[in-house]
């Protein structure tokens, strides 16, 4: 949804702070999916995902902000792969 919202490296409805609220919502909920099974793989990478779009979201923007959440995207995905 933040993609489609206001990813600023996509066509989009231009709500860039509409889509960072989305995300950040999507990314507690994936958070406590990922916390509550330490051992679930798919929710670490669907942590990842959330990551890396909130991180996308603020690219334009905010780019140290960016950078955190794309850090932490790699470093969830690493611990899967």
């Amino acid at each position: 949804m933040g993609l489609l919202l206001g990813d600023t490296h996509y066509p989009n409805l231009g709500l860039t702070a509409e889509a960072v609220r989305v995300t950040e919502e999507a990314l507690a909920i994936a958070a406590r999916v990922a916390e509550a099974d330490p051992k679930n793989q798919t929710a670490k990478l669907d942590l990842a995902y959330t990551e890396a779009q909130l991180g996308r979201c603020w690219l334009g923007l905010r780019a140290q902000e960016a950078a955190v959440h794309l850090r932490r995207a790699v470093g969830l995905a690493e611990q899967v792969l």
